[in-house]
């Protein structure tokens, strides 16, 4: 659609032969105030009608330009979302779902219901060795191997489903998580298909022990971080997802007697 304007006067676009839209001139305050700042101003029609002004930057971020004006929107905040947003979407896709809930609790070493704690540490992660240590970079600080980043929490443990409960209640848990988790990618990932973690969230953790026989992880990703709710069991996505085997949605108490059965 292309918008015309002569001097102060409405011009109405007729669409489609039927509905007529009527739009008047832009002000000239947000246009300057987005190039001024290394942006380029550019117009769409966003709804029957209204015509929305945008900021688009370098970096293929925009923003709203009003919101850039009124200091609500940052072109890195906008590139780092989406970031956000797709390294969360490709971990999801590199995990693999159970075919039957026996899978699920196979691969757990611990069974807990908790809340993840306080953040120990930040790191780039370069893997594990022979002997199920933690492969450090060389003395250049340099690795032949890409690192990727980690987040590990202690985990505070409220009930023990499967496991040493003295050696748990004793020694805090340390749970690994893939990227560096903050507050607020946890709520820029909240509706993804495997959204961060972070302090003060409740589970219940199907973990799996790692090689260096001191942290865990979620070897099935969401699905081994459950949201427990009405008796029922739901995958920590973004949807909030039934945990579903054979086209039934599983109770807790069925996942429990599962677990005991065997162990």
């Amino acid at each position: 659609m292309k918008i015309i304007y002569i001097c102060r006067v409405l011009i109405c676009l007729t669409i489609r032969a039927t509905v007529s839209a009527c739009v008047t001139p832009p002000n000239t305050l947000l246009p300057n105030f987005c190039t001024e700042n290394g942006g380029a101003y550019e117009e769409r029609v966003v709804a029957l009608g209204t015509i929305n002004g945008f900021c688009v930057f370098n970096d293929g971020s925009e923003c709203n330009a009003r919101s850039f004006y009124e200091g609500k929107c940052k072109p890195e905040e906008t590139a780092q979302s989406e970031s956000m947003q797709s390294e969360s979407n490709q971990m999801a896709a590199e995990v693999l779902p159970p075919q039957f809930l026996d899978d699920l609790i196979d691969k757990s070493d611990v069974i807990v219901y908790g809340t993840i704690g306080d953040v120990l540490e930040q790191k780039n992660f370069y893997g594990y060795d022979e002997n199920g240590e933690e492969i450090q970079v060389d003395d250049n600080g340099e690795n032949i191997a890409p690192g990727i980043p980690i987040t590990r929490f202690a985990l505070e443990t409220e009930v023990v489903y499967m496991g040493d409960e003295a050696s748990i209640q004793e020694s805090p848990i340390v749970l690994g998580m893939g990227g560096h988790a903050t507050a607020e990618m946890k709520e820029i990932t909240s509706d993804t298909a495997y959204p961060f973690s972070y302090t003060g969230d409740e589970h219940l953790f199907l973990l799996t022990q790692e090689p260096d026989q001191k942290t865990y992880g979620l070897f099935h990703g969401p699905r081994s971080r459950l949201i427990v709710e009405d008796g029922l069991l739901y995958i920590s996505n973004g949807n909030k997802d039934p945990l579903l085997f054979d086209d039934k949605h599983v109770t807790l108490e069925e996942f429990l007697q599962a677990v005991q059965s065997k162990h």
